[in-house]
């Protein structure tokens, strides 16, 4: 490893080029540079590992050490069809808590094809500030599979949700509408569903009431 001077009087080693750390303006001689390049397309393989362990590990220590180039990688991984893959990106979004997320995921739990298939996506927002998608979230809880309304119900019950002047009226018609269809869906889901949308509703109209809701900020 060469030494280099510093200018201070001290001499400093830095790494080759060639091994310079990916992150964008990290300094080879900072203590916080964890990745190296080509340690990250080591991890993008081992991502689709068939060891559950090593597969995960390595998502969740790409989201962790390699930046914001990570993250685009992870969010990348949202389109795959492989549900395992998928979801080891999910999981390593949900530890990120970079809200740069919550877009491709929406986006990936409505996808057609990831119906009964995306519960852990749902779970991977309950990190994330949803507060502006309330209609994305009730949706969710409405029309997705039973792992995905669970998800659902907890982050809208845990999350301050800004509320636009005609969303409240949204949801209701909404659910309403959820009444009208859901002889389509299993007896258990539907006793359980129904108690988890008027709970939601009901906490909503109150909060509308005593003034706790927060107006939506125009975009």
């Amino acid at each position: 490893m060469p030494l280099i001077s510093s200018g201070t009087g001290r001499t400093e080693h830095r790494m080759p080029p060639h091994r310079q750390c990916f992150n964008v303006g990290c300094k080879a001689t900072n203590r916080k540079c964890r990745i190296l390049e080509h340690q990250l397309e080591r991890l993008k393989n081992e991502v689709f590992s068939a060891d559950p362990k090593v597969g995960q590990w390595a998502a969740d220590s790409i989201g962790r050490d390699a930046g914001m180039e990570g993250l685009d990688y992870l969010i990348t991984l949202l389109d795959l069809d492989d549900t395992v893959v998928r979801d080891r990106a999910a999981l390593a979004l949900e530890s990120t808590k970079n809200n740069k997320a919550l877009i491709p995921l929406l986006k990936a739990i409505f996808k057609k094809e990831n119906y009964n298939r995306n519960g852990t996506m749902v779970f991977a927002l309950s990190s994330l500030d949803c507060s502006k998608n309330l209609i994305e979230i009730f949706k969710i809880l409405l029309y997705e599979t039973y792992e995905s309304k669970i998800a659902a119900y907890s982050i809208l019950l845990d999350q301050n949700f800004e509320i636009a002047e005609n969303d409240l009226e949204q949801i209701v018609s909404m659910s309403e509408h959820y009444k009208a269809i859901s002889g389509e869906f299993p007896a258990l889901d539907k006793e359980h569903s129904q108690a988890m949308i008027e709970n939601v509703i009901n906490l909503f109209v109150e909060r509308a009431s005593n003034g706790t809701l927060k107006n939506k900020s125009k975009p």
